[in-house]
């Protein structure tokens, strides 16, 4: 089994909000550069939300194996909590992380995210498959 290499693009950040539902993984941490390696080095993350934990000096990270792309309604206000979405970048555009990045007739790469996603900018939702490659699509810019 060959190892591929994993890409990772974190989004800004959202104050005060936290992803819920979807916890794979929870870790005591010093910053938010460990809780982004941590979820680097877990295949399954996709997000992550980073918050105090009582008065201690640790940080609580819990990485999630979903995001606010496929469960906007997971995303809740969360005082002291900051959720932290990855993307791919995509021909120059971030894509949410389960999105195909796929060329289009002139070749250029374009984002397309299933069709059950609510409407999300740079990614086109996947309406059905004809043929083998290709896919009939609505476009959000």
């Amino acid at each position: 089994m060959l190892d591929t290499c994993r890409i990772l693009e974190f989004s800004e950040p959202e104050a005060d909000s936290y992803l819920e539902h979807h916890v794979i993984q929870s870790a005591l941490v010093d910053d938010n550069d460990q809780c982004e390696i941590n979820c680097y080095v877990e295949r399954m993350c996709l997000s992550f939300n980073l918050g105090m934990l009582g008065s201690g000096d640790k940080l609580l990270c819990e990485l999630s194996d979903s995001d606010h792309y496929q469960h906007p309604g997971d995303l809740v206000s969360k005082k002291g909590f900051s959720y932290h979405p990855t993307a791919k970048l995509c021909g120059g555009l971030a894509c949410p992380p389960a999105a195909s990045c796929l060329p289009n007739q002139q070749g250029n790469l374009r984002c397309v995210c299933p069709a059950h996603w609510p409407k999300i900018t740079n990614c086109e939702r996947g309406l059905a498959l004809q043929g083998e490659n290709e896919v009939l699509r609505e476009n959000y810019d």
